[in-house]
């Protein structure tokens, strides 16, 4: 039933239709308050119906959910004219979801930004009682309505009364890290901003210094950098953080990756994931790199579109400082012959990630990782988990039965799988 709910709790109508199904699921469904902890409010949910699911949800935590994502389509066509029927529902929304405010675990919006003037204009009284509140997420999209007002809003004060908050996703909000109150976060997550709403890197800086917690940060598109306001001649500040472990950067280009360089310190790094948007001589000089700022990584998972040849020589080589790696991810969009030789050739050699023990891949032939785990059992380094994934553009050869047999017998636990399908899993 928790799966079902899950599947429908985007469609309203439908879990009423499933709730009718028989008395048994009704007062299965009725009774068990797991089943309504995700609410997931829409402009056309109604405010009483709200109020029966979340009463069933008591006395559990709540994970808030407001997606205003289509309103945004309408008002690209109609300007920033909001009518008072949508400022009325919307507020009659938030004061039910405020009625349970103790209960919030984590909460989450997408939306334009005049979401956020309807929350600080619900919320915003210093009377907010969220003392379990420990997430927040905020996608916010500028419209017309945010120039025509004099821009968003700071909503920070809603939440200062809020317990430490761990973690954090924002995109596309700038103001939410002016007056910072958080500063117990265990992850941070920075996503792409619109060219009106720029968040320059010593604002961030500055904010998330005082996170002397954070375990995990992830950009997503691009990172803070000087705003246009600023002049390109200002110190920028080095973010340093000590005890961080985790760091994501997608759709970053090779400027970032610049940047990132002299102006981030994570020393104690044991988790690298790299989606990148471009190739060049940028993104090879951060690569070799990475074993110098980061020797204690332990997990690199890298996606690329397109390398040429010598980006796909060079990036062989890297590999080879990685001592303390354990696990590899690779992502090539069908990975290039020419990369697949530079990981083959080494491979039988003792000083060749030496702590390597787990792979996985996209679009590589099964024979060709079969070689791969051979030749680290010759130099003594066995990989015990293997995970392919094949795609459309590289459908999946079955293997042969001496080919399953040896890799049975070469690895502790093997998996493949064909877009949707698993197709093999021995543990």
């Amino acid at each position: 039933m928790t799966e079902i709910w899950a599947l429908l709790k985007r469609s309203p109508s439908d879990l009423t239709r499933v709730q009718q199904v028989s008395r048994g699921w009704r007062r299965l469904a009725t009774g068990t308050p797991q089943l309504w902890t995700s609410p997931y409010i829409t402009e056309s949910t109604d405010a009483d119906l709200l109020s029966l699911r979340l009463g069933r949800a008591n006395p559990l935590p709540l994970s808030v959910e407001i997606d205003y994502r289509r309103s945004v389509n309408s008002l690209s066509i109609q300007g920033w004219v909001i009518t008072r029927e949508q400022i009325e529902h919307f507020t009659s929304l938030l004061e039910v979801l405020r009625s349970h405010s103790a209960r919030w675990q984590s909460f989450t919006v997408f939306g334009p930004f005049y979401v956020a003037v309807l929350l600080r204009r619900c919320f915003d009284d210093h009377t907010l009682s969220i003392p379990m509140l420990t997430h927040i997420s905020l996608d916010l999209v500028t419209t017309n309505f945010e120039q025509a007002t004099g821009g968003p809003p700071e909503i920070n004060s809603v939440f200062q009364h809020a317990p430490p908050i761990l973690a954090i996703h924002t995109r596309g909000y700038q103001h939410f890290w002016g007056n910072f109150p958080f500063h117990s976060l265990t992850a941070i997550t920075l996503g792409r901003f619109s060219p009106e709403n720029t968040l320059d890197w010593n604002t961030f800086a500055g904010a998330a210094s005082y996170s002397t917690n954070l375990l995990s940060l992830a950009f997503v598109g691009e990172i803070p950098s000087i705003a246009p306001h600023h002049n390109t001649s200002d110190t920028l500040f080095v973010l340093e953080l000590p005890e961080l472990t985790s760091l994501s950067l997608t759709h970053i280009t090779s400027g970032h990756l610049r940047h990132l360089l002299q102006h981030l310190k994570v020393p104690g790094l044991r988790s690298l994931a790299l989606m990148l948007a471009d190739e060049d001589d940028m993104f090879l000089s951060f690569l070799q790199a990475v074993p110098a700022h980061f020797p204690r990584l332990e997990t690199l998972a890298m996606e690329m579109l397109a390398m040429d040849e010598v980006a796909q020589l060079a990036l062989g080589t890297f590999f080879t400082p990685l001592f303390h790696l354990t696990t590899l991810r690779l992502n090539f969009d069908s990975i290039p012959l020419v990369l697949w030789q530079a990981l083959i050739t080494p491979a039988n050699r003792t000083d060749f990630m030496p702590s390597l023990r787990e792979v996985d891949f996209v679009d590589v032939p099964v024979h060709s990782v079969q070689e791969f785990v051979g030749l680290r059992a010759t130099a003594g380094h066995h990989i015990d988990v293997v995970s392919l994934h094949y795609s459309s553009h590289f459908p999946y050869t079955p293997l042969p039965p001496s080919s399953t047999t040896w890799l049975q017998d070469n690895t502790q636990a093997f998996f493949i799988s064909d877009g949707d399908r698993n197709i093999s899993i021995w543990m």
